[in-house]
């Protein structure tokens, strides 16, 4: 099994940098006011990190819950905080986008598909999160790393 999936490996890596790649491209499409973080061009290949200006993560999580998509809010290293990642503050993400910043993660079993389903729902959790969202009315700027 180990020796199969080895073999595999770079074929299964570089079909999920597609997906990947393909869903950050149809959100910035889809969604004004969007930023990938992080180095675009030396990252994981299966994680894609963002944040919607003006919105919070928790409506976008359940409205995608509610579809059976299982992402995650913020940073890996502050996952299940309702704080803003020291992480994200570090990159100086906007204070605005800060509590706006999801994480999805792609594997060998997502297909296009999966991708299209996704990038159907997620401008109108967005528009949503963004409706309800009390950081709407903060200026863009940026809060200090502490």
């Amino acid at each position: 099994a180990a020796e199969l999936a080895t073999q595999n490996l770079a074929q299964d890596q570089m079909r999920v940098k597609h997906l990947r790649d393909r869903f950050e491209q149809g959100v910035l499409a889809a969604i004004p006011d969007t930023l990938v973080l992080g180095d675009t061009a030396n990252r994981l290949v299966n994680t894609s990190l963002l944040a919607f200006d003006r919105a919070d993560a928790e409506p976008i999580l359940q409205t995608l819950a509610e579809a059976g998509i299982a992402i995650s809010s913020g940073s890996a290293c502050s996952s299940g905080s309702t704080e803003p990642s020291h992480v994200l503050k570090a990159m100086a993400v906007p204070y605005s986008a800060l509590y706006g910043a999801i994480r999805v993660s792609f594997s060998h079993n997502n297909t296009d598909d999966h991708v299209g389903h996704i990038l159907a729902l997620l401008p109108a959790a967005v528009a949503h999160a963004r409706k309800v969202s009390s950081y709407n009315m903060v200026p863009n700027q940026v809060v200090a790393a502490e």
